[in-house]
């Protein structure tokens, strides 16, 4: 026996009732797009801000392009202290072409070094600390985008 769209039985207002699941689920993809973006840049952004100018760590001379420089390096388990910029100038995030999802990270190959270690170096996390005290806020803010569209009847 087979119940739903093809079995030939139809509920009094089933065609209604998609056409209005149907404007429902087109109501409800921007609101959910808007919070994934919201979310995708407040996270980008606290993961920037985690990356101060200096905190304690080691300071140490060292040579870059034949320049003497002062490096200090964060603290073990702290993310990293900038130096040049150029892992803060590159974090961003990339939103899915449907638009709902989105990656944030960065291009620049040390990040990865600083966010898991290496055999040599100790991790400094900088994403996925981020990532963890922006994902509450995320679960809210989607949650809210979804029940706006419900209580307004997928208008």
């Amino acid at each position: 026996m087979r119940l739903g769209k093809r079995s030939g039985l139809e509920t009094a207002g089933t065609k209604r009732l998609l056409r209005k699941l149907e404007k429902l689920e087109t109501a409800v993809l921007d609101p959910i797009q808007k919070a994934i973006v919201t979310s995708a840049m407040l996270i980008t952004n606290d993961a920037r801000a985690s990356m101060p100018q200096s905190r304690g760590g080691v300071t140490r001379t060292v040579y870059r392009d034949g320049m003497q420089v002062t490096h200090t390096a964060s603290a073990e388990g702290e993310p990293p202290a900038v130096d040049t910029g150029k892992l803060v100038a590159n974090v961003a995030f990339d939103v899915d072409s449907d638009g709902m999802g989105a990656d944030i990270g960065t291009n620049v190959l040390h990040g990865a070094y600083m966010e898991f270690g290496t055999p040599t170096v100790v991790a400094r996390p900088w994403l996925f600390p981020a990532f963890e005290r922006g994902k509450r806020a995320h679960i809210r803010r989607t949650a809210k985008a979804i029940n706006d569209v419900l209580k307004k009847g997928g208008k």
